[in-house]
């Protein structure tokens, strides 16, 4: 049996929003040596001719070319351009995928966000390259062939090499693969939190009504703009509403990895039918129907976009936030926290919040080529370098000497840094892209390497959160103040496995199965209706026409064939129970 090391990360994690309060200085002037990091981009650059290759990715969300210090960064080290053309901005993924895959073309790179049927489509139709064709993976993906053979193994053992999975990491595969914060969570204006007397959350059934009683309080931003208790979007919704999981997420239920229509706890061994009407799933519609109601639902929700949706983030116009990196990351700058403003997370008595474990050998998402990409050896030497201790240090935290440096062979933030981060549009200067920071962030859509695993060169996680220079420079008013309320807690992270309120999924080489064809025509008719009866739920004018509505979308799925999918989802389990089993024994 396999023994992993278990690092514990609990002295090492402190809250997603912290950090500190320091005068801005030009991005540069205090860098140093980097001192062994890996991560420095000067000499000269061995390719000659510029170029420019196409990203298709179904993960991102930015269209147009990768600008900013990312660009200049590959534009540097590789004489590359990228050109992202992301399958979100239309708001139909499918059918995005649908007429670039009619054209015989996906484009150069492409980023798929999960082992699907649009992955295993992707190989039926000729449209990816193989990887070792001309020895393409040999000769310019040899850190990939090195470091992480069992992450490409794990694909081509059923698929052949086509492609290399996402998120390979050295940490144990029953640890939460997070940073600082999980992914799920209660998120919400802490300081508004505060004001209505800090009243405890018993249930999920105990959040709107504190949400309500905040939006009483301020019922307007600083700028006079409504405050809403949830804004939602629908790019990215699949089988079904993806908002519509925001309770089960929080009592340890997820969308199984081969999709379809159940809610599976963190070992596969329960489930929830998404149309049960006590089930995690109506719930939710409930509670965004009431906000509807009671005028707290931005009526936007069903027609915006990812921009949008954070840009009302970022002016304070949402009160809650599912996700642990939607609302701090876009409102939690460095002048607000200093003043004890912004997102933290609120603890349900009864929660235990899923996540999931590292996975070692690469998680769901993948990259490939397309095969008619225009360079595939500068398109792999690019993908080579990504996944590069090098390449994630830069991807995660910007080029050393703008955010970052080293100091004593520790990566520390510098003054820029403190300001920028996590993802703040501060300025930045030519020298390292223009733009501003969070412009120029990698669009590409996924990790190479987990963000939190360890990185060799200078013995501590990729991502700036774990820093332990970033620990002790923890200070900001809203921390302190979260903390102090929280047993002294580093992090959310911490406080949450401290007292037992987190669910893993353990981390697994698991690949879903391919649907049966005609599984997928049923699935693909069924799944429309689901997320069309969702949203007019959501907006449905009182409990009769929410209930009518659930009455119809319930007959009419069935009869499209609805149990027959659920039945073979339901097959699926046990495999996946198995994979989950297995690797939390191997573990120990």
């Amino acid at each position: 049996m396999k023994k992993w090391l278990i690092k514990s990360l609990s002295a090492a994690i402190i809250l997603s929003f912290t950090v500190s309060m320091a005068a801005c200085t030009k991005p540069g002037t205090d860098s140093s040596s980097s001192s062994g990091s890996g991560s420095s981009t000067s000499g000269s650059n061995p390719y000659k001719d510029t170029v420019t290759l196409d990203v298709y990715t179904m993960t991102g969300n930015f269209q147009g070319e990768q600008i900013g210090w990312f660009g200049k960064v590959i534009k540097d080290k590789f004489n590359l351009k990228l050109n992202i053309i992301s399958a979100q901005t239309d708001g139909n993924a499918d059918q995005s995928f649908q007429t670039r895959s009619a054209s015989g073309d996906l484009g150069d790179i492409v980023v798929y966000g999960a082992i699907d049927t649009k992955f295993t489509d992707s190989l039926k139709a000729g449209l990816l390259m193989k990887l070792s064709d001309n020895d393409l993976l040999a000769k310019h993906g040899d850190n990939i062939v090195k470091n992480f053979s069992g992450a490409i193994k794990r694909i081509s053992a059923k698929y052949g090499d086509y492609a290399i999975p996402n998120n390979v990491s050295n940490e144990s595969p029953i640890t939460p693969s997070e940073d600082s914060d999980l992914t799920f969570g209660v998120y919400t204006r802490y300081d508004y939190y505060q004001e209505i007397g800090s009243p405890k959350l018993n249930s999920f059934d105990d959040v709107y009504p504190m949400l309500k009683a905040m939006a009483k309080k301020h019922p307007t931003n600083s700028n006079g703009q409504k405050q809403y208790a949830f804004s939602l979007f629908k790019d990215w919704d699949g089988c079904m509403m993806m908002f519509g999981k925001m309770i089960a997420e929080l009592y340890g239920y997820e969308e199984a990895p081969f999709g379809g229509f159940l809610l599976t706890n963190n070992m596969a061994t329960e489930y929830q039918s998404i149309i049960d009407p006590d089930g995690y799933y109506v719930k939710a519609l409930k509670v965004y129907n009431q906000a509807y109601r009671d005028g707290l639902l931005d009526p936007d929700s069903i027609n915006q976009t990812w921009d949008d949706i954070t840009k009302k983030y970022a002016n304070g116009q949402v009160l809650y936030s599912q996700f642990s990196w939607l609302g701090p990351n876009n409102f939690n700058n460095a002048d607000n926290i200093s003043k004890g403003v912004g997102f933290a997370l609120v603890p349900i008595a009864d929660e235990k919040i899923w996540s999931n474990g590292f996975t070692p050998n690469g998680s769901t998402y993948l990259v490939a080529l397309g095969k008619s990409c225009k360079n595939p050896e500068r398109a792999m030497d690019f993908l080579n370098w990504y996944y590069s201790s090098e390449g994630e240090m830069i991807i995660k935290n910007g080029p050393e000497g703008l955010a970052w440096r080293i100091e004593n062979g520790k990566p520390t933030l510098t003054d820029f840094g403190r300001k920028c981060m996590p993802s703040i549009a501060v300025e930045v200067s030519s020298e390292f892209g223009g733009s501003d920071w969070q412009t120029g962030e990698c669009k590409v859509g996924f990790d190479g390497l987990a963000a939190n695993s360890i990185n060799p060169n200078t013995k501590e996680p990729y991502y700036y959160k774990l820093w332990s220079s970033t620990l002790s420079s923890n200070t900001s008013t809203l921390q302190k103040n979260w903390s102090a309320a929280m047993d002294d807690a580093l992090s959310t992270k911490d406080w949450l496995m401290k007292n037992n309120h987190v669910s893993v999924s353990p981390g697994t080489d698991y690949v879903g199965p391919t649907l049966p064809s005609d599984i997928q025509s049923t699935q693909d008719v069924v799944k429309m209706d689901i997320r069309d009866y969702s949203w007019k739920m959501v907006y449905a004018k009182n409990d009769s026409e929410f209930n009518s509505l659930l009455k119809q979308m319930t007959e009419k799925v069935k009869g499209e064939g609805y149990d027959t999918v659920v039945e073979w989802n339901k097959q699926q389990l046990a495999e996946l129970s198995a994979a989950r089993k297995q690797a939390a024994e191997n573990s120990k």
